[in-house]
């Protein structure tokens, strides 16, 4: 039997869970890979520094691993998801209608990453969306390119 690695993600708390976890689980779940979630509002806690950041990650990885007996090895990504609910970013979010442009898709295609994930918000209409997977399969073959 083979072993499933890890993809851990670390959420501010139960709500970040309930608004994208659904999404992560079915972007990240397969028959070889496994999806866990983690509790860590780190960033808003003011005993949080550039020293102390890396070690209160891994701490949080920790519990995962002895809770559900992971192996450091077993991880294949970490992945860290903060302020999703704008608390820190308000004054700086301004709502507007985004036309995501070609470049910045062929930017992020060039690159040639594993999966691309884009909001549905982000293209004018549908003929922008079909055109996002065109330009994947040109420049980037391999990658999974989901809109939602």
């Amino acid at each position: 039997m083979i072993e499933k690695k890890v993809v851990a993600v670390i959420v501010e708390g139960p709500s970040d869970e309930n608004a994208i976890g659904g999404i992560l689980k079915e972007f990240f779940s397969s028959e070889e890979v496994q999806f866990a979630v983690v509790y860590g509002d780190i960033t808003s806690d003011r005993n949080t520094s550039t020293d102390n950041v890396v070690n209160k990650i891994n701490n949080l990885i920790d519990t995962i691993r002895k809770k559900y007996g992971y192996h450091w090895e077993d991880f294949i990504r970490i992945i860290h998801i903060t302020d999703t609910d704008g608390a820190f970013t308000k004054d700086c979010i301004v709502e507007a209608e985004v036309d995501i442009p070609d470049s910045v898709i062929k930017a992020i295609a060039k690159k040639q990453p594993l999966r691309a994930v884009f909001r549905d918000s982000g293209f004018a209409n549908s003929p922008s969306k079909i055109n996002v997977g065109e330009i994947f399969k040109m420049l980037a073959p391999d990658t999974r390119v989901k809109v939602i």
